[in-house]
């Protein structure tokens, strides 16, 4: 498809002339005609011009009005303007150039103008406006993947909150800065059993799980706040001024909102051991806070893990039930694995077994 052109001039006939003059050297030209500067705005809003060709001199509004209000937005401001005047308009002429017209032609034409000259400056204008759309075209792009660079290297690509990267780096940058934040909460989160759902469930379902472990987690904090995944199954929250009361409410909103999910997804559910330290003493180095944070988690875990290996092993044995391109044999040897790893002897797994009116299992 050709370029668009406008032709802004009171006169019909020079609006006509223009246009078969172009015609002919332009291939593809689809041309638009406006008898003033107003008329033209209404034009540039409507189509995508790629060069007007503009008389100075029209009423309503004139081309130097015209100049002025296309300059002033930032979509037209770029688009290539050839004024079209009369040879007598030096200062006119002069004036449009200093607003920053492309070029100008003088008229009346001569041949010369008509078969060279004017087609000549008219490809040029179009050439010129083409490599600079492809020019901030390329430059946006690159800002694209420099916003994507710059995200992918502080996010985690597979929940989307920030990377054990970034945490470490805020965790500096607040260190440095101590006094301006006496008050600093640290929450470490652990996702049980995540290895354990690759092993059995596969990786998809581990991937789902940690997606939605991620979600849950993020949904209570404020927009500053800085919630992180840590590795594989662990995640981090800085919680800049906030005490040990509001710490521990967003523990316990964590700890709802996993139950919540428990009752919607009974088949995976999710299991979280989370630890919470606070400091008020600027002194304390946050690795020291995580390390706090830390030790706490892992009470939480030692805490809930009988109770925890045995519904995990309830869940775990009635997903592998329902995949049917497991054989009863494989089953078996997952459900033996899975028993050594969660620690729960085979009365136990019987037991699950009987409640599910499964008993020829362990024949």
């Amino acid at each position: 498809m050709g370029p668009n052109i406008l032709i802004v001039d009171d006169t019909v006939f020079n609006r006509r002339i223009m246009r078969d003059i172009l015609k002919r050297h332009i291939e593809g030209g689809i041309f638009f005609e406006a008898e003033n500067g107003k008329k033209a705005l209404e034009i540039i809003k409507e189509e995508s011009i790629d060069l007007i060709i503009l008389d100075l001199m029209m009423p309503v509004m004139d081309g130097f009005s015209f100049l002025l209000n296309i300059q002033a937005n930032e979509q037209h401001k770029d688009i290539p303007v050839i004024v079209f005047s009369a040879a007598d308009e030096i200062e006119s002429i002069q004036r449009a150039l200093e607003m920053g017209v492309y070029d100008y032609v003088t008229r009346p034409l001569s041949k010369e103008q008509t078969d060279v000259v004017l087609p000549l400056k008219v490809r040029n204008a179009l050439k010129s406006y083409e490599q600079k759309k492809a020019l901030v075209k390329a430059n946006e792009d690159l800002s694209r993947e420099m916003e994507l660079i710059r995200h992918l290297g502080c996010h985690d690509g597979l929940t989307g909150i920030y990377n054990r990267m970034f945490f470490d780096q805020e965790m500096e940058r607040i260190n440095k800065d101590r006094e301006r934040y006496p008050v600093i909460s640290i929450m470490v989160i652990d996702l049980d059993g995540v290895k354990m759902v690759n092993d059995i469930l596969g990786h998809t379902t581990g991937d789902e799980l940690l997606k939605c472990a991620a979600e849950i987690i993020r949904k209570p904090f404020r927009k500053g706040d800085i919630i992180a995944r840590l590795g594989g199954d662990e995640f981090g929250v800085l919680l800049p001024g906030v005490d040990q009361e509001t710490c521990n409410q967003k523990k316990r909103e964590i700890l709802e909102a996993v139950e919540a999910y428990n009752t919607g997804n009974p088949y995976v559910p999710i299991s979280m051991s989370i630890g919470c330290a606070t400091s008020l003493d600027a002194s304390e180095r946050l690795h020291q806070i995580f390390h706090r944070a830390d030790q706490k988690m892992y009470e939480h875990k030692l805490n809930a893990k009988g109770h925890y290996h045995k519904k995990m092993a309830d869940i775990l044995i009635t997903a592998l039930l329902r995949n049917e391109d497991l054989e009863g044999k494989q089953a078996l040897e997952k459900i033996d694995g899975m028993m050594e790893r969660l620690r729960i002897t085979k009365d136990e797994v019987k037991n699950i077994l009987q409640r599910k009116n499964i008993n020829n299992l362990y024949q």
